[in-house]
């Protein structure tokens, strides 16, 4: 699987963006935590998944997903 993404940090934390307008990515909770293992994955906090908006006057829609896989409030 190739996923384009950019890793950013502040506060101690790290963050991945990922842009879903522009793939079609079908991440689980499982890969979600596979990427986010600090030796075996990409390394991070956060996920941050930009989607396609669900109202039109919106550019995008933001999913955050934790480091376990599950999504954040």
């Amino acid at each position: 699987m190739k996923i384009k993404f950019d890793k950013m940090h502040g506060n101690g934390n790290d963050f991945i963006v990922v842009n879903d307008i522009e793939s079609d990515l079908k991440l689980t909770n499982k890969k979600i935590s596979f990427l986010a293992h600090r030796n075996f994955g990409i390394g991070f906090d956060q996920l941050i998944f930009l989607t396609y908006p669900k109202k039109p006057e919106n550019d995008f829609d933001v999913k955050f997903f934790n480091a376990d896989g599950g999504q954040a409030d």
